[in-house]
């Protein structure tokens, strides 16, 4: 074995997410020196990195797993921490019953960019809506221009007077980025990013729906290698919810981002998983906190004379690089700077080019996944929360599956605690609330 492996394999600092290979980063004018080639025993393959027209480097994965302690204890601490495990394997099974349904899923992807396109490809499909579904015929304004192509809205009308209108399926860009190609098919309900686990209904019927629509959905949702397996880390019944089709095009993919992990009203949900049916993709996959502390350590790293060429692009004036120091030292700024959305000022730093990925991929955060795969990245607020971001790691489109493992009961919020010294009374808008959330009374006939 080389002797990067054993410095960048071996070391204290560097992760081992279960179920991954080991992968390893390497330069391109040193690659045939310092790392096995994929034609050698331990090399398996290499993968060449660009997403959004910036390359990120080469990869060379090895036949060796990454190792640590598989128990279920310390699987457990590890979902508990909010760090990402990799299931190998576990739609493989499903992949030959799945074939030709894979192959109609590529037929949409060639379709969805058009506007227009996701209302005619479900008018094809109304005779396979499970019944009491239907497409609504108001036209519906996606949240995001930059990234949303065309959302169309549904209702379910069950026994009853019972109904559900605010169901809608999107279609849309993974990124804003204009070489980015890559698509994302997603069913929800309600507000976007504003939806609740508590509500046991609407689940229920996106994932009806979304079997009758893509029945190759099955392989995540119904696979027991897949929610068993978190629901023996976690301890609990969950049920699947934000059901999403993703497809990801060379030279695209998404960078750090957690707009899929945003934490629930009702704070139940464990986990996203993705499940790869067809392609390669390629992550950098941690917890919120091992984020933290990879930016501590290079930090450390440009303030004592490392890499100056990232440091003069990223701080070209000394005030901007001192106030970066000055952040990296304070733990509690720095993991809330990295929970904005894009990483909020570190977003530069932390998704830019091949040395960030080189950094932490010899750190173990990376992970390369076959169609047959999953992932999974737990959620558990703030300081126990995993965070990707995706590479397409094939010559032509890669497609997965994505969805959120929630709590099958969710248990309601605790109320908050006064705070020290207030009034215990409820102030005037939670008497409103309380009033409004009353039966109403008759007035007594006079």
């Amino acid at each position: 074995m080389s002797q990067l492996f054993d410095d960048v394999h071996g070391a204290r600092r560097r992760d081992a997410i279960p179920g991954a290979l080991s992968v390893l980063p390497c330069d391109a004018g040193q690659e045939g020196a310092r790392l096995p080639r994929p034609g050698d025993a331990a090399a398996r393959r290499r993968v060449e990195l660009s997403r959004h027209g910036t390359w990120h480097g080469t990869w060379v994965e090895l036949e060796a797993p990454e190792g640590g302690d598989g128990s279920l204890s310390a699987l457990r601490e590890r979902w508990r921490a909010g760090r990402p495990i990799v299931l190998r394997g576990a739609a493989r099974e499903e992949l030959d019953e799945l074939r030709p349904r894979i192959a109609a899923a590529f037929d949409l992807y060639e379709t969805l960019s058009s506007p227009g396109a996701l209302r005619a490809w479900l008018r094809t499909r109304a005779a396979d809506l499970p019944p009491g579904f239907s497409i609504q015929g108001r036209r519906a304004r996606p949240a995001d221009p930059r990234r949303d192509i065309e959302k169309v809205r549904l209702s379910w009308q069950g026994a009853g007077r019972r109904g559900v209108r605010d169901l809608w399926l999107q279609s849309g860009a993974l990124s804003a980025h204009p070489e980015d190609p890559s698509l994302r098919l997603r069913l929800s309900w309600g507000h976007e990013g504003g939806e609740g686990g508590g509500d046991s209904l609407r689940p229920a019927l996106l994932a009806e729906l979304w079997d009758a629509l893509l029945p190759e959905s099955r392989a995540a949702s119904a696979n027991p290698a897949v929610v068993g397996a978190a629901e023996a880390l976690c301890g609990e019944e969950l049920f699947c919810t934000q059901p999403s089709a993703c497809w990801s095009a060379p030279e695209g993919g998404a960078p750090f981002r957690q707009d899929f992990l945003a934490a629930p009203l009702d704070g139940s949900r464990h986990c996203a998983c993705w499940v790869q049916l067809a392609g390669r993709t390629a992550w950098l996959a941690l917890s919120l906190e091992d984020l933290a502390a990879r930016v501590r350590e290079l930090a450390a790293l440009l303030r004592d004379g490392g890499l100056p060429r990232l440091r003069a692009e990223l701080f070209p004036r000394e005030g901007e690089f001192r106030r970066f120091l000055a952040r990296a030292a304070d733990a509690d700024a720095l993991l809330c700077e990295l929970a904005l959305p894009g990483r909020g000022s570190l977003g530069r730093l932390v998704d830019r080019g091949p040395e960030l990925t080189a950094f932490l991929a010899g750190a173990g955060h990376a992970a390369l996944l076959d169609a047959g795969d999953a992932l999974l990245l737990p959620d558990h607020g703030r300081r126990r929360r995993a965070v990707a971001s995706l590479f397409c790691a094939s010559d032509l489109a890669a497609y997965a599956l994505s969805m959120e493992l929630r709590a099958a009961r969710p248990a309601p919020p605790p109320p908050p605690e006064p705070e020290a010294g207030a009034s215990a009374r409820p102030d005037r808008e939670e008497i409103r609330r309380l009033r409004r959330a009353s039966p109403r009374r008759r007035r007594p006939a006079r």
